[in-house]
Order: structure tokens, then sequence, then C-alpha cells
């Protein structure tokens, strides 16, 4: 028969089962612990990137796209309306003050000013012609008043005599009218003379200078086309680089038509673009880093497009560095642009193990092992990092993304190759 178990025995199986339940998760847990502290992962050195730490200074920026672009470029036009007759340089060809680019068909150009030269000589040689007219009639004027001019002498003279007469009844008062008259007439024949000849003078003097007029635009027309026709052979007013050619022989161009684009040597800007999330970030006068075949040069945001178009800020960088070799129009490079800068602080090349959080635990090299630390990051750009914290100069530290090894406090170091 059954025996019934006391309470103070029942109490006692209780408590061995609970302490039972309490301890083993706790044996689990202190044996994963002991497992954790004592296991140490290996590495390779040579198959990660190690970086020493320095003291320097560092610009933190972001990186914009940016294109090479001629600073200045001139326009040639075509100084008439002609065909394309030959090329003599290429798209992209370096050209000296002086040399032909291109030559446009002139022989209508030609035609036109042979003409106009024929009719050049015509009008002088009328200027001449009008001139020696002129000279004829303004002569016989003035001898035709000099003979008035005697005949009212001699008029004058038979009116004395026949006053005298009339004192002496030698005539009549009739004759002695008559001659008066006569006199009075001849005199206004002489002043109609005279106002026709000093007419005459204004007249001719005008004419003159109109036709001298003609001759002269006529002949500044002539040296227009001289100069249009010397032209015709397009020729580069300074040293530059051909970047726009019209290059279809045989077309026909309009004149002032766009025939090419010169820019100057080494005299280059950059066309840059951003992201408009760094529109406040950017401003006039503001410092820049081009990188250009992974050589720096410094240069300055001269202006900013008011317009955001598409979520894209536009702006133009020129450079402070003298530019001469290695640069070719429409050149892609970076632009970095710079926000900010400290100097005289730890820093350490940028890699894979710096995640963009403000602190971060990196391995540090102590001896045969690499020893997790936890480090604040300052400023950062694509080259350096700046670290705060339990870090000095000469540290040295793995750069390469070290994820898989996060569970673990250090790491054994195998330095062979």
């Amino acid at each position: 028969m059954d025996r019934l178990i006391p309470e103070h025995e029942q109490r006692k199986a209780r408590r061995k089962s609970f302490v039972g339940f309490l301890l083993i998760p706790a044996i689990i847990i202190g044996g994963f612990l002991f497992f954790r502290s004592s296991l140490k992962q290996e590495i390779q050195t040579s198959e990660y990137i190690i970086g020493t730490v320095q003291r320097g200074d560092i610009r933190n920026t972001f990186t914009a796209s940016g294109t090479i672009t001629p600073a200045y470029q001139q326009i040639l036009n075509s100084p008439i309306k002609a065909d394309i007759k030959s090329l003599k340089q290429k798209k992209g060809s370096s050209v000296k003050a002086g040399d032909v680019i291109l030559e446009l068909d002139e022989s209508y150009l030609r035609l036109e000013y042979e003409k106009l030269k024929d009719e050049l000589s015509l009008r002088q040689n009328n200027v001449s012609r009008l001139n020696l007219d002129y000279s004829k009639n303004l002569n016989e004027l003035e001898l035709d008043d000099q003979i008035l001019g005697l005949r009212v002498k001699s008029m004058s003279a038979e009116l004395r005599d026949a006053k005298s007469l009339l004192q002496i009844g030698g005539t009549t008062k009739e004759e002695v009218e008559k001659a008066q008259l006569e006199l009075e007439i001849l005199e206004l024949e002489k002043q109609k003379l005279e106002n026709e000849l000093s007419f005459r003078k204004r007249s001719i003097e005008k004419d003159r200078l109109n036709l001298e007029l003609e001759v002269g635009i006529q002949n500044k027309r002539l040296l227009e086309l001289e100069k249009k026709l010397r032209q015709t052979k397009l020729q580069a007013p300074t040293d530059g680089v051909i970047t726009w050619l019209n290059e279809t022989i045989g077309q026909k161009v309009e004149e002032g038509e766009q025939l090419v684009r010169l820019s100057k040597l080494n005299d280059y800007v950059v066309k840059s673009s951003c992201s408009d999330i760094h529109l406040n970030k950017i401003f006039i006068g503001q410092d820049v880093i081009v990188d250009i075949n992974n050589q720096k040069h410094n240069g300055k945001i001269s202006s900013i497009e008011p317009a955001v178009e598409k979520n894209t800020i536009k702006f133009e960088v020129e450079f402070l560095d003298e530019m001469k070799d290695g640069l070719k129009p429409n050149m892609r490079v970076d632009v970095l642009v710079v926000t900010d800068e400290k100097e005289d602080i730890l820093k350490i090349k940028n890699g894979n193990a710096f995640k963009g959080s403000k602190t971060q635990k990196v391995f540090v090299l102590e001896g045969d092992q690499a020893v997790r630390r936890e480090l604040a990051i300052g400023l950062s750009n694509a080259e350096f990092v700046e670290l705060k914290g339990n870090i000095r100069a000469g540290d040295k530290i793995i750069l390469s993304d070290m994820e898989d090894y996060e569970r673990f406090e250090s790491i054994d170091l195998n330095q062979s190759n």
C-alpha cells in the first residue's frame, strides 16, 4: 500500500529540481563565455590592408563630377556666302596664330570684286571729266562776266558824254535817257550773270562732293571685298586647339555662319555638377580639389548656376595651379568640394573598415595580435579619416573589412609570407 510522503521531503525534492533547472543554463552560458575568451582566431597579415596612423591636416569633402572645358572659346564665322573648298586642319588639332584652317571658294567674290573695281575706275574717270567740265563752264561764265563789266564801263562813258552834250545842246534829253536805260539793263544783266556764277560754283562744289563721296563709298566697299578675299583662307587668330570644325567640303555656308570654334591652349575651367542635397554646402570662392589622372590640383568655385535642374546643381571651377600639360577638352574628372578642414590631427588612409558612423570599432596591431578598439571618427574624405580616442601616431590599423571577426576582441597575427 502506498505511503504518504511527508511535506518537508516534498519541499526538499522541489528545491533540488529548481536548483538543477537554474544550474544547467548557468553551466551552458559559462562554458560559452569560457570558450569565447579562450578562442583566438588567426589571420594572415599579407592578405589584409594595414595603415599607419599619422599626424597632419585633413579636409572634409564630397565628390562632384566635372568636365574639362576651355575657359574661352573664339568662334570663327564665314566672311562671305560661299562653298567650303578645302580643309587644312582637323578637329582637335593644335594650331598657331596665322595657320590656315580651311578655305572657302572665292570665285564668285572675285568676279564681284573685279566688277566693282571697274566701276570704281569709271567713277573716278567721271570725277576727272566733271572737274574739267566744271572748270570750262566756270571759266566761260567768268569771261562773260568780264565782258559785261567792260560793256557797263563803256555805257557809263557814253552816258557821261551824252549828259555833257545835253548841257551844250549837242543832243536831246531822249538820247540821254536812252543811254541811262541801256546802262541799267547792262548792270542788271551783269548782276544776273554774277548770281548765276555764284550759284554755279556752289552747285558744282556739291556735285563734285557727291561724286567724291560715291567714289569713297565704292572704294571702301572694294577694300572690304579685298579683306573678305583674304579671309576666304580662314586663319587662326591666336594659338589654340580646334574644338569644333565644319568638315563638310562643298557645303554652302551663309555669311556669318559658324565655321570653327577655337580654344586657347592651357586655359581651362571645370564644368561641374552634384546632387542638390549639397545645395547648402557650396558657395562661390569655395576651395575644391580636382583629381586628374590621380594628380590633385587646387581650384575654387567661380560661379554657381541659380537654377536647380533635375535635382542637380551646376557650378564652374577655375584652377589655382598653373595648368600646362595633360588637359584636353571634354576630359572627365572628379571634383572634391571642401566643406571643412582641420590642421594637426591624427588621421589614417580611408578603407573598407570604416563604415561612416561616428564611432567605429577597428583592429589595432599590438605585437602579434590585432586588438579591437572603439574610436571616434572626425572628418573624412576619399583619402583619409580623422581618428580620436585611444590612438596615437605610428599605430597600425587593419583597413580591410573585418565584419567576419567582429565577435572577437583580439585576433592572432600570422606575419609569415
